[in-house]
């Protein structure tokens, strides 16, 4: 494969190696057509061709080993020290760094300066051989993936596509996916608790919801909101009320826990009747842990609690906090499986994968 160049492509294309070159790069100056456009994916893919300008010489002084990039969809502009205070994305990485190291692929974290520039993407993706994303697509992003026939899975707690800005809806049925439910993650949480006689229930959703943004909001927010919502119409003996922070200052995470106290220090007596308390996630149960734990008549009442995020400390708190995760270690599993299929031409089917909720 290592002779297999443009101008192999444009031949088989048949079409000119600039137009050729003005596909990969994206700096054609007229729009390629739509079909013209095909031609020369499929040819790329059909002779398994992916460009490195600027990286061969790199490529054959170094040790043949596969780089996958990590790309924080959500915020694919976030610097990657902040990716890391997201602790799913801490411990997935973790997780996946190491799985990775022993099958022989290096993993890195990518990000780009501005979303919208052609120019960031295409260095971002210089010399990576297969890609991750968690969460949404920015459509310049997969438009280049698209172009340098860069394979990639999409990874998040949703089980559907999403993609920003105008892009052709097509890729969703070709697009490799990991992903769990959140939703279901929620509901399994509310029926534990309802299974050991909570029936008066209260949920704190994160800040990050459509009423709060209504042009950019949390779909994994909506999607868990949606659960209990859908747990508590299943349970007809049971009650329950949503509470939503206003909208912060900033997005900063650190923002949730102050929140979440804020909400429940002006409910002290609303909470006298409620059972169970589930929060989006381990850091706002634990502003909601807090508040409980400076009240002894709420201490009496040993109110059950929930997050999401598996903060492992937060199990032995008091009040215990009940959290749950996505099985990190067979998604870490079943996406090393994909990508080795992938990369060794054992899988041309999408394949489409859920990962079980574990709740601790």
């Amino acid at each position: 494969m290592s002779n297999i160049n443009i101008n192999t492509i444009a031949k088989h294309a048949r079409v000119s190696t600039t137009t050729v070159s003005n596909y990969i790069n994206g700096t054609e100056k007229i729009p390629i057509s739509p079909e013209t456009r095909r031609r020369i994916s499929s040819v790329m893919r059909e002779l398994d061709y992916r460009p490195h300008p600027g990286g061969s010489l790199i490529r054959r002084s170094r040790q043949e080993r596969k780089r996958i990039g990590f790309i924080f969809g959500e915020n694919c502009m976030l610097p990657v020290p902040e990716i890391f205070h997201v602790q799913l994305i801490q411990d997935l990485i973790r997780e996946l760094s190491y799985a990775f190291l022993r099958h022989g692929f290096d993993l890195e974290v990518l990000n780009v300066a501005d979303e919208n520039s052609r120019s960031d993407w295409n260095n971002a993706f210089l010399d990576i051989d297969f890609v991750l994303n968690y969460g949404q697509f920015n459509n310049l992003m997969y438009d280049t993936l698209s172009r340098r026939n860069i394979p990639v899975v999409e990874i998040f707690s949703l089980d559907r596509f999403r993609i920003v800005g105008d892009a052709d809806p097509a890729p969703a049925a070709e697009l490799h996916t990991i992903f769990w439910r959140n939703d279901r993650q929620i509901a399994g949480i509310f029926d534990r608790f309802y299974q050991e006689g909570a029936r008066n229930f209260l949920y704190i959703s994160s800040w990050n919801v459509k009423s709060n943004r209504p042009d950019f909001y949390g779909y994994d927010a909506e999607c868990k909101m949606a659960g209990f919502l859908a747990a508590l119409q299943a349970h007809s003996d049971a009650r329950g009320s949503v509470l939503t922070p206003p909208r912060p200052e900033n997005s900063d995470m650190g923002y949730e826990f102050k929140l979440a106290r804020d909400l429940l220090s002006e409910r002290i007596e609303e909470l006298m009747n409620v059972d169970a308390i589930i929060a989006h996630n381990d850091i706002v149960a634990y502003g909601a842990a807090s508040v409980l734990q400076e009240h002894p008549e709420l201490k009496k009442r040993a109110i059950k609690l929930s997050g999401e995020g598996d903060f492992s400390f937060l199990r032995h708190w008091y009040p215990a906090i009940t959290t749950s995760s996505v099985d990190l270690q067979q998604l870490s599993a079943k996406l090393i499986e994909l990508v080795e299929n992938i990369i060794n031409k054992k899988c041309f089917k999408a394949q489409k994968i859920e990962i079980p909720i574990v709740i601790r």
